[in-house]
């Protein structure tokens, strides 16, 4: 769709390359499921019938459970990504990285005046 060619133009450093590629996959992820629920949506008005109707439920049901995953698959990333690493220590030379959690994420992001709406509906 739309937002996952927008998702793919964008130029990312290689340390956000990963993070931008699985925000692509599940904006796609979340196309499909949409399909999927439009699919079942047209399969119940033209001509109802059992074996129809269930079909049409059933690609409803499947596509609303994609869509919610998906979404909650973004939050998650949209998270990882807005987290810059801090630095922890030396290992072998190298500085070790380290993530903030979720939760402390969103108490940053909510003392900045970013409300929960403003989020990318982050579970």
């Amino acid at each position: 769709g739309r937002y996952a060619e927008e998702g793919r133009a964008l130029r990312a450093p290689p340390s956000a390359r990963v993070q931008r590629d699985s925000i692509v996959a599940e904006l796609e992820r979340a196309g499909r499921a949409l399909e999927m629920v439009v699919h079942g949506a047209e399969l119940l008005s033209p001509q109802p019938g059992p074996a129809r109707e269930l079909e049409a439920q059933t690609s409803i049901k499947r596509g609303y459970l994609n869509l919610i995953h998906a979404r909650e698959a973004i939050g998650r990333l949209a998270v990882e990504a807005a987290t810059p690493p801090t630095p922890r220590g030396e290992v072998l030379g190298r500085r070790e990285e380290v993530r903030r959690s979720p939760e402390d994420m969103r108490a940053k992001l909510e003392a900045a005046g970013i409300t929960p709406e403003k989020q990318v509906l982050v579970h």
